[in-house]
């Protein structure tokens, strides 16, 4: 009898295996998916790139957004309007971030995140120039039109930047991202003093001195950013989203093996318009959907709020732009305190920040004879809201899934919008009645927080928890539980959320 030479089995044993049937089958080797290649490629120069691109996204928003501060009282001044008109200034660029959010997310889920970033640059950058050339109130009053639906693109780049950074640094690098948006602020603010109050100039020099600023991005854009390689998988171009990976991995200095890649398309045909809006009502994102719209609602409004009911506050203390400007120092704080708050989870971030930020809201009316407590008040307030605000910039993105991710996000950013567009005209109304809608806003931001089922922290994107069918009882139950649990129960079971749009 010969002896059997185990050698040739032991060789086979690495690469094949026997399956229910007996017979054996080759193991194929070790592939790598679309979350894999985005890991290897690392992070370096690429994401530093577009971390500029979205910061300085942020900072021009920002300065835009803190001229409602001012607006009121300059058309007031200078073009002879009346306190209905100067609100209506002030209202209109929310208005246009109103038809840009809703615009944007859609022209970037269907035709791509860069495309819609520069269109969205563009606008915004040359309407804000005009701005400052304005003759007329109504000329002045369509460019801020224009310049809100152009600014309202910054969810683009903030989802641009969510898709290609790691779950474990999402919050940092976002953090610091939003950062931008405070540098902004204060830059707006210190230039109003210094246009305005020290060195008694033109207006017409604010804001072009404003429009500045976003040039930058403006210029960045086009040779620092690349179409975000989930976006090119789910729209079934996998050659380019490869030669996008390969970009990242050859800026970033790092490699990787093109044997061993495995991409599939995850949907064989190019969605519409109404198939992107009826995903965010269907049963699987209805109940998420409405509780981030309540949410965004709440500190949206409450943070615009507090910036217009600073102008009528401190309008007759003869210190306005230098207290708007202590005020707004108040947000840098929010960004070491979302970053605490965000690794404990967003959900508890979202709802703690909107509780504290009601209370100076309700108590500011009652200090405003004092000028430190009114600064105190307004500052807190501005720190809480904010730092909510930004909790959902982050959550919002990586809760829903790519096919509708920036659709879904600027959806949110609308609802948002519509609570700016009335808060000017809310801050018309006495002071202890003013402070107590935004923090009424600000409670039922609160209460949506803590109905939420599904934390991000720590997740890969396209993860997440399908809500189970949903009935006004079990809403009302889970909601007292909510309210009634002293901690949270810990949710740690990766649950796969689907990737397709659901059929209504």
């Amino acid at each position: 009898m010969g002896v059997i030479d185990n050698t040739h089995y032991d060789k086979l044993e690495d690469s094949f295996t026997a399956d229910d049937y007996g017979s054996i089958s080759p193991i194929p080797p070790k592939q790598l998916c679309l979350e894999d290649c985005i890991l290897m490629a690392g992070v370096g120069w690429f994401q530093v790139r577009l971390f500029i691109v979205v910061g300085l996204f942020q900072m021009a928003e920002a300065m835009e957004l803190t001229l409602v501060s001012f607006i009121g009282t300059i058309v007031e001044k200078e073009l002879n309007a009346n306190e209905t008109q100067a609100s209506l200034a002030a209202s209109i660029l929310f208005a246009g971030m109103l038809v840009g959010t809703a615009i944007w997310g859609v022209v970037s889920d269907l035709f791509g995140r860069r495309k819609a970033l520069i269109i969205a640059l563009t606008i915004s950058t040359i309407a804000a120039f005009i701005s400052a050339a304005s003759t007329t109130y109504t000329m002045m009053v369509i460019c801020r039109l224009f310049v809100g639906i152009g600014a309202s693109g910054g969810h683009v780049a903030c989802t641009l930047l969510v898709e290609l950074v790691s779950p474990v640094q999402r919050s940092a690098w976002f953090t610091f991202g939003m950062a931008f948006f405070t540098i902004g602020v204060l830059l707006q603010c210190l230039l109003a003093y210094l246009v305005l109050e020290y060195a008694t100039m033109s207006w017409r020099w604010l804001f072009l001195l404003s429009a500045i600023p976003s040039l930058f991005p403006m210029a960045c854009c086009i040779p620092w950013t690349s179409e975000s390689p989930r976006y090119l998988l789910q729209r079934g171009r996998t050659d380019d989203a490869l030669k996008v990976l390969y970009k990242i991995s050859n800026i970033n200095g790092t490699s990787l093996e093109a044997d061993k890649v495995f991409l599939s398309p995850q949907i064989e045909q190019e969605p519409s318009i109404s198939t992107l809006l009826c995903s965010l009502i269907s049963p699987l994102h209805l109940r998420l959907s409405v509780l981030l719209w309540l949410m965004w609602f709440g500190s949206t409004g409450s943070y615009y709020g507090v910036l217009v009911l600073t102008e009528y506050v401190f309008q007759d203390s003869g210190d306005l732009y230098l207290n708007t400007l202590i005020t707004a120092a108040f947000e840098i704080p929010s960004y070491p305190m979302m970053l605490f708050l965000s690794e404990w989870g967003r959900r508890q971030c979202l709802a703690l920040t909107l509780a504290l930020a009601a209370i100076p809201l309700v108590a500011l009316p009652s200090v405003l004879h004092s000028r430190v407590w009114s600064i105190l008040c307004a500052g807190f307030s501005r720190m809480f809201t904010y730092t909510a605000f930004d909790s959902l910039w982050l959550y919002t993105p990586e809760i829903y899934p790519t096919y509708v991710r920036s659709t879904g996000f600027s959806i949110c950013s609308a609802v948002g919008r519509l609570a700016g567009i009335a808060a000017p005209f809310i801050a018309q109304l006495p002071p202890i009645m003013a402070g107590s809608v935004f923090a009424v806003w600000c409670g039922i931001g609160m209460i949506a927080a803590l109905s939420l089922r599904i934390e991000t922290k720590g997740r890969p994107l396209d993860l997440g928890e399908p809500e189970p069918v949903v009935t006004i009882r079990t809403s009302i139950r889970d909601l007292a539980q909510s309210l009634l649990r002293k901690s949270y129960p810990k949710d740690d079971s990766p649950v796969v959320m689907s990737f397709r749009p659901q059929s209504t």
